[in-house]
């Protein structure tokens, strides 16, 4: 079967492509990264389609890069669709290039050409064609049934060999194959032999003679391979004008989107308005949780008497009620402030946003050792941190995906979210009305945190991290909403599935230990002080005890969650009903969601780590979780009950800490970790020799 590889840089149109050739629906986005790895599927004309991950040249920055570059050394036997933007063809061409250098053929694809058209700009198809000696088409790559004839003709054609690149006689491949001792044809080694390519060399095996023989014969031509870019450049520059005649404008209103303050005011009230409608009472996700929430007690009012008076015994109708009806019903009703959240951040994406958020915090980020393509992570981890987790193959560096892996469950996932919403629900006679504005610092906290372990990890970690940050910054337009539709569909039933699934079992599990005493007789509500998940719980309590959670239940729910967040939350309803009224003080509940917040998230996620980045990264990700929720609320329980018992203990308590902490940072910045800093080599800092 004839296989159809779609290569290309990010942002020009290859999923969408691949989509409309195979009536896919994989996620398209205007960043790298999306397609993080080789996807294939089979079509009905009997052929293949592989959409290979984005990638801007062979000089890869980034694993996704290095996959794409590796899937067409070994498949120069299939046909290669090289879809290019039609406004940004000349920076395309540059991989087109590299390309029939390798001594692949390439088949043009141009995709956005009405773009082009709509703004008075004109494109010469036939003139590039005459020019690079290839195969070029103008496609619309939405357009299904266009886009399936042309791969059909083209799959059915034997291609010529393009024009011989003529910049290749500048550079002394002759010579450099008479040193080498290489054939004179093999034009992709010789060309990596002038770049200097240290994966060439050592595939080659040269002794370090002739790579002496090699520096000698390069001299003359400082970096090589910038000079092998510039004379790719040069070549592009030399036809595009005849090619191409389009006038790319930014107004004012773009560029707003650039300017510091301005983008960063913007995504804070973007953000804030996205957590009013979905959060607040009367926003819309509080307003359709009111309505679900009205139904389930209906359904359970009705529902349990009909039971009772049915002879029903009262273990199953204890199953029903509990389980079913308020265990898995109760986080249910979150769904919709779920799904709105997911809407929301998939029309920020759609719009090409997302994109912009990456530029304004990568210097933010390479600070602390990331960079701006990380901010896609965490943001996505606000969604799943799991298929969060599987994007970080984007990241372009080992270093970077580690530390971006160990911040990204610090961002609170849509399966923390119910228990969030059940806390709250549960403690709003404590709360009083401020639980919108609880969550908000719930959310701060967690950022605040994860920026305070990036500054760790940067401090602890290597020293320098190569921060090769690139980024497509595609124009601001309207999202489609069957797009986002789509998306929210598929997380929908991602979400309902976890209830179903692991939620009820857990719940279920819970339910049976909860009902029943160790010689195994149901107990009613009252005695269930008596019950195996009591003896359980009730073991295990020391555990959370410095922290201020005494309740066995709590204990209980905690540890449930490791499965799935969403299962302290069906846990919770099961055992203290529809109120915490009496259980609890306020300090107790922010604590609870504190932990709930910090600590390790699902098996689902720390495999994923395990998949990505190996068993020590998992396990250190466990352990940083674990050890984070745990300070992080034995610090906030201190200082409560010091502040309860003076303002000036707690004001003398959080000075002293201050201190201690800023003097360990001193220490190990001067100490430990200084190598070679400006003030030491200037004389105005002399702590080490």
């Amino acid at each position: 079967m004839a296989n159809a590889v779609l290569v290309g840089n990010s942002n020009v149109g290859k999923t969408t492509l691949f989509n409309s050739l195979t009536g896919q629906d994989e996620h398209t986005g205007n960043w790298a990264g999306v397609t993080v790895g080789v996807k294939s599927a089979d079509v009905a004309e009997g052929y293949t389609v592989t959409d290979l991950p984005g990638i801007y040249s062979f000089n890869c920055f980034s694993m996704e890069e290095e996959i794409a570059k590796d899937y067409l050394a070994k498949h120069k036997g299939d046909k290669v669709f090289n879809i290019a933007e039609c406004k940004n063809i000349s920076r395309n061409l540059f991989l087109t290039l590299q390309m029939v250098e390798m001594g692949i053929t390439p088949i043009l694809l141009i995709n956005m050409t009405d773009a082009v058209y709509k703004n008075g700009g004109k494109f010469n198809c036939g003139k590039l064609a005459e020019q690079l000696g290839l195969q070029v088409y103008e496609i619309d790559a939405r357009n299904g049934t266009q886009c399936k004839k042309l791969i059909s003709k083209c799959l059915g054609k034997t291609l010529s060999k393009p024009k011989q690149l003529p910049y290749l006689s500048k550079l002394p491949l002759y010579d450099i194959a008479r040193i080498a001792g290489i054939a004179k044809n093999d034009i992709p080694a010789l060309i990596n032999l002038f770049c200097k390519d240290g994966d060439t060399i050592k595939k080659l095996n040269l002794p370090e003679t002739v790579v002496s023989d090699l520096e000698r014969l390069l001299s003359d031509y400082g970096d090589t391979a910038q000079y092998m870019a510039k004379l790719r450049y040069d070549y592009i520059d030399g036809f595009i004008n005849e090619v191409l005649v389009y006038k790319d404008s930014v107004n004012k209103k773009q560029k707003l989107f650039f300017n510091k303050y301005f983008s960063l005011a913007i995504f804070a009230l973007l953000l804030g308005g996205v957590f009013w409608l979905v959060f607040a009472q009367n926003g819309l996700g509080g307003f359709l949780v009111s309505k679900i929430d009205g139904a389930l007690s209906l359904l359970k009012d009705t529902l349990s008497p009909a039971l009772t008076d049915g002879g029903v015994p009262l273990w199953l109708v204890s199953f029903v009620i509990d389980v079913i009806v308020e265990g898995i019903g109760v986080v249910a009703k979150f769904l919709p402030q779920v799904l709105l959240l997911f809407f929301f951040l998939n029309m920020l994406e759609d719009t090409g946003y997302i994109s912009r958020v990456a530029f304004m915090f990568d210097g933010l980020l390479s600070k602390v050792g990331l960079n701006g393509k990380s901010i896609f992570t965490l943001l996505l981890s606000l969604g799943c941190n799991t298929t969060a987790v599987a994007t970080s193959n984007n990241l372009g560096n080992k270093e970077i995906q580690k530390r971006t892996l160990l911040l990204s469950p610090f961002f609170p996932c849509s399966a923390k979210m119910p228990v969030y919403l059940t806390i709250l629900m549960l403690a709003a006679p404590l709360l009083k009305g401020f639980e919108i504005f609880v969550l908000i610092a719930l959310y701060a906290a967690c950022i605040l945190t994860a920026a305070s372990l990036a500054g760790v990890l940067q401090l602890f970690g290597k020293t320098e991290v190569k921060n090769d940050f690139v980024l497509e910054i595609s124009e601001m337009r309207l999202p489609s909403l069957k797009r986002v539709a789509s998306s929210v569909w598929k997380n929908a039933k991602t979400f309902v599935a976890r209830l179903v699934g692991i939620l009820f079992l857990c719940v279920a599990l819970t339910w049976v230990l909860k009902s029943f005493g160790v010689g195994f007789e149901f107990l009613p509500q009252d005695r269930i002080e008596e019950s195996i998940l009591a003896q359980i719980g009730k073991g295990l309590a020391f555990l959370f005890k410095p922290i201020g959670i005494f309740d066995w239940r709590i204990c209980v729910a905690l540890i449930l969650g490791i499965t799935a967040k969403e299962v302290v939350a069906g846990t919770l309803i099961l055992l203290f009903g529809s109120s915490f009224a009496g259980a609890f003080d306020w300090q107790t509940v922010v604590v609870i969601m504190l932990f709930v917040a910090l600590y390790v998230p699902c098996i689902a996620t720390v495999a994923m780590i395990k998949k990505e980045c190996g068993t020590k990264t998992a396990l250190l990700s466990v352990g940083i979780n674990l050890t984070t929720a745990y300070s992080v609320c034995f610090v906030f329980y201190s200082f409560t009950l010091a502040f309860e018992k003076s303002v000036a203990l707690g004001c003398t308590l959080i000075g002293v800490i201050l201190f201690i902490a800023f003097t360990i940072a001193f220490v190990l910045k001067y100490f430990g970790r200084c190598k070679n800093c400006k003030g030491c080599a200037s004389g105005k800092i002399k702590l080490h020799d």
